[in-house]
């Protein structure tokens, strides 16, 4: 064979590798790697909806007075931090699960300690899971609808001492959620910590002294 048909035949069969590994990727991408978030945890107040104030900064931003915390939402139940407060979520991969912890210290409850055997529950706004385990088979995976309403307040730090803590899984609060072998993209947002009364107290923020 002349080197020129087989310089043809190989930029052939190279083309031909990339169209069907380019279609492949097109079907179900995948992140190289995504396996663990940690979140410091900021007091969730509400959003200024009838601005009557403006910010310090420059250029001033539209602003409300006075900041109103959201957990003031039901008056019942007020979670703050006190003057050593502090919070810190955690999710990660596990084998064929989730991984969930929360550590936190001085939480208070209507200006004291919060008391034993309290609980607050995990919050997110808005989840999303695309996976290739559906009963459809399709290759190209198949997206949930947005989960945030189902598994918001589901997980519960259980609180001793004021310290509110986590240490569980997915599949061991509600079994079977994540399958062992299938590839789970899973989009989160809003993680945070609710109150006794369902409103966020805390959402996954910075704090600038």
């Amino acid at each position: 064979m002349r080197k020129s048909s087989m310089r043809k035949l190989l930029l052939g069969a190279g083309v031909s590798m990339l169209m069907v590994a380019g279609s492949a990727m097109a079907a179900y991408n995948t992140p190289a790697k995504a396996k663990g978030l940690k979140l410091d945890l900021a007091v969730a107040y509400n959003t200024c909806g009838a601005p009557n104030d403006t910010s310090g900064s420059a250029p001033p931003l539209p602003a409300c007075h006075p900041a109103v915390p959201t957990t003031n939402t039901n008056g019942t139940h007020k979670v703050s931090y006190g003057l050593k407060g502090a919070a810190n979520l955690q999710v990660g991969v596990a084998t064929g699960d989730i991984k969930i912890g929360v550590k936190s210290a001085d939480i208070d409850d209507n200006g004291v300690l919060i008391a034993d055997g309290q609980q607050l529950g995990l919050h997110l706004d808005h989840a999303v899971a695309t996976t290739t385990n559906c009963a459809s088979a399709d290759p190209g995976g198949c997206s949930t609808q947005d989960l945030g309403l189902l598994f918001s307040n589901v997980f519960k730090a259980g609180c001793l001492k004021g310290k509110c803590t986590l240490k569980t899984t997915v599949n061991t609060v509600t079994p079977g959620q994540i399958t062992a072998g299938a590839k789970v993209n899973i989009t989160i947002s809003g993680l945070g910590l609710s109150d006794q009364d369902g409103d966020l107290a805390f959402s996954e923020g910075l704090f600038i002294p």
